[in-house]
C-alpha cells in the first residue's frame, strides 16, 4: 500500500522516542540526569548501533550542549563507547558490550567501599554507645551481603556471556 512503509517507521520512531523518555525519567529518579538515560534509550533502539554525535542530538531532539554533558557521563560510566573510524572525521558513540555488567561491577565496588567505610566508622566508635556502633554495624553487615550476593551473579553472567549462543554480535 502507498505510504505503508513511511507510517511504519513513524510508529517505530514514536515508540521509540517514547521507550527513550522512560528510561530518561527511571535514570532521574535514580539520581542521573534525564538526557543520560534519553541517550541510553537512543542507543539501544537506534539503527545502526553506532550514531554520530549529531545523529543523536537529533534522535533525542535536544540542545548539543545537553547531550554532550549525558556523552560524556555515559562514557565516563562505562555504559556507552566513543570511537573513532578510519577515513571518517566524526566520532561514533555505541552501548558497550559489557555496559550491564560494568554497572554491577560498579555497585559491587561501591559496596565494598561502603562496607570499608563503615569499619572505619566502627574503629572511630569503639568507645561510642552501642546505638552508634549499631548502627554502624547494620551498615557493614548490609554491604558485606551485598558484596557477597553480588560477586557470584557477576561470575555467572560473565561465564554466561562469554559463551558463543549468548554472546551479542555487532552489525
Amino acid at each position: 500500500m502507498f505510504g505503508c512503509g513511511r507510517t511504519n517507521r513513524i510508529t517505530r520512531v514514536t515508540a521509540a522516542h517514547g521507550f527513550a523518555d522512560r528510561l530518561g525519567r527511571f535514570f532521574e529518579s535514580n539520581g542521573m540526569p534525564r538526557m543520560a538515560g534519553r541517550v541510553m534509550g537512543h542507543l539501544l533502539t537506534c539503527d545502526p548501533p553506532e550514531q554520530t554525535f549529531d545523529e543523536i542530538v537529533d534522535g533525542v531532539e535536544a540542545s548539543r550542549s545537553t547531550v554532550s554533558v549525558a556523552t560524556r557521563l555515559l562514557v565516563r560510566l562505562d555504559l556507552v563507547e566513543r570511537f573513532g573510524v578510519p577515513g571518517q572525521r566524526r566520532d561514533r558513540y555505541r552501548i558497550r558490550d559489557d555496559a550491564w555488567t560494568s554497572m554491577l561491577r560498579q555497585d559491587l565496588s561501591a559496596a565494598t567501599q561502603l562496607r570499608l567505610l563503615a569499619e572505619d566508622g566502627l574503629q572511630l566508635v569503639r568507645a561510642a554507645p552501642r546505638s552508634a556502633q549499631a548502627r554502624l554495624r547494620t551498615m557493614r553487615e548490609f554491604f558485606i551481603f551485598l558484596e557477597k550476593s553480588y560477586a557470584p551473579v557477576l561470575a555467572e553472567w560473565e561465564q554466561r556471556s562469554a559463551r558463543p549462543d549468548t554472546r551479542r554480535r555487532r552489525t
